[in-house]
């Protein structure tokens, strides 16, 4: 015994991440490669911030694309074996090296972008240099880039802490859950990255505008990303909803998955219209300098609000809530948005910008009401199984009271099996753990009582009105 739970300790302690048996390989494998070639995928990120930063947007965006064409070619050659079928068609070449071989491909995809950005310096073009003999960190360099570059690498860090966290979580419904996760967190990533990439354009327009004080400038650039997130999140969204299944079905053909990543992708949905307003906002603080305020929207969304709600909300409502958890975050999220949205609203009636004024103030008026009605059938579920099992939430926070209870249902329960065994009396006795049962528990008669052998033999005696029935305990 002793053996056993030391094992399932190391175990565990291996899969800290959320991994489990089926996966544990592939993402080792991934992250070994990744591990490797990270020099190159941070230098990557770094070189075209700096060059988008100095205004030279188009070459930014040629040694990106250039790159993710690169990883995009090479993957199925690395992933794939010979005679392999991509889109219906044979590989005539392939190494055949599967999860370990996408993360070459995206390792020498960002070894190309570097290389890229590398000449680009290299050739005079760049008002910038990479000479180390003109490296400084006097005269406030350092502190100015940690201040605006803080609040942007603790949004990444707790992006990748929640997922990790999402991971442990879902591990106990199954690798279908999973699976399903990481299914719509990359179609998810589509709304988010586009709205990032528009909110991205405007931090070195507002930087520039409001070191040069051109106020007004700015007012009209900070104007213009929030009108195109808010119509492509929009857009996106209704198109979503409307093909969820279709979506979820390109990544995979498992019927299982696909029904859980149809449930997890509207819930992650929910915000996409008006999420993008808050990264345009973020980076506009970037963009002047305030770490402050970029910070405190970059910890909200990812940190402050959704751990809490995502422990809790699994203990609560169990895999319903993993997963809303991330949907009510960027509800609340979305209303602290509301509250920038209404001090931006009064910025634009003193300045006279009154088309943002207009769009603003009309999603103010209708987009909760809409959001609830679009809503309601998944928040009336949640709903139901928070009132019903309100009492989770108190007992959450007594474990060592609550093991004790269930050892001893445990003990009683093997007890009664082994007398009711003895005289060939067949019984059906369910343990809920995490899939909570209440439309079953609804529909039978609750007994408010210890469980004890006793009570279970006199439950299934032969001729009791309950022994054809069942006890969930």
């Amino acid at each position: 015994h002793e053996r056993l739970v030391g094992s399932e300790m190391c175990i565990r302690d291996r899969y800290a991440v959320g991994a489990s048996d089926a996966t544990f390989a592939y993402a080792a494998d991934y992250l070994k490669y990744v591990a490797i070639g990270s020099p190159f995928i941070v230098s990557s990120v770094m070189l075209g911030n700096l060059v988008r930063g100095e205004g030279a947007a188009r070459v930014s965006m040629i040694g990106s694309i250039i790159g993710q064409v690169v990883n995009i070619v090479l993957d199925p050659i690395f992933i794939l074996n010979k005679g392999d079928k991509l889109f219906g068609l044979a590989m005539p070449f392939g190494t055949g090296q599967g999860v370990a071989g996408a993360a070459i491909a995206t390792v020498i995809g960002n070894v190309v972008s570097v290389i890229f950005f590398l000449i680009y310096f290299l050739r005079g073009k760049s008002i910038l240099s990479i000479s180390p003999g003109r490296y400084r960190v006097r005269g406030g360099i350092a502190r100015g880039v940690i201040t605006v570059g803080l609040p942007a690498a603790i949004n990444s860090l707790l992006m990748s802490i929640s997922n990790m966290l999402i991971n442990v979580f879902l591990q106990a419904y199954g690798d279908n859950a999973v699976a399903a996760m990481g299914i719509t967190m990359k179609a998810n990533m589509l709304v988010v990255m586009l709205q990032l990439g528009l909110a991205q354009g405007v931090q070195p327009l507002v930087g520039y505008c409001y070191g040069a004080n051109k106020l007004d400038r700015m007012r009209h650039s900070i104007r213009f990303s929030c009108v195109c997130n808010i119509v492509l999140g929009t857009v996106i969204t209704v198109i979503y909803f409307i093909f969820t299944r279709q979506v979820v079905s390109v990544f995979i053909d498992d019927p299982a998955v696909i029904d859980y990543g149809v449930k997890m992708l509207r819930a992650l949905m929910i915000s996409g219209p008006v999420i993008g307003c808050m990264f345009v906002l973020n980076f506009s603080f970037q963009g002047m300098g305030k770490g402050t305020q970029s910070m405190i929207l970059s910890l909200s969304r990812q940190g402050l609000i959704y751990f809490p709600l995502l422990i809790i909300m699994n203990k609560t409502v169990g895999l319903d809530g993993i997963i809303w958890s991330q949907a009510v975050a960027d509800l609340v999220c979305t209303a602290m948005s509301v509250v920038m949205f209404l001090l931006a609203l009064w910025l634009a009636e003193i300045f006279h910008l009154n088309g943002i004024a207009y769009i603003l103030g009309n999603m103010v008026q209708v987009g909760i009401l809409a959001l609830i009605i679009l809503f309601q059938p998944e928040i009336r579920q949640i709903l139901e199984k928070l009132g019903s099992k309100n009492i989770r939430l108190l007992r959450a926070f007594t474990p060592a009271q609550q093991q004790s209870e269930v050892e001893k249902a445990i003990d009683q329960t093997v007890i009664a099996c082994k007398e009711m065994s003895q005289s060939k009396t067949g019984v059906l006795i369910v343990f809920e753990r995490h899939i909570l049962l209440d439309d079953m528990v609804r529909s039978g008669t609750t007994l408010d009582a210890a469980v004890s052998s006793e009570l279970l033999k006199n439950i299934f005696f032969v001729k009791a009105p309950m022994h054809d029935g069942a006890v969930i305990i």
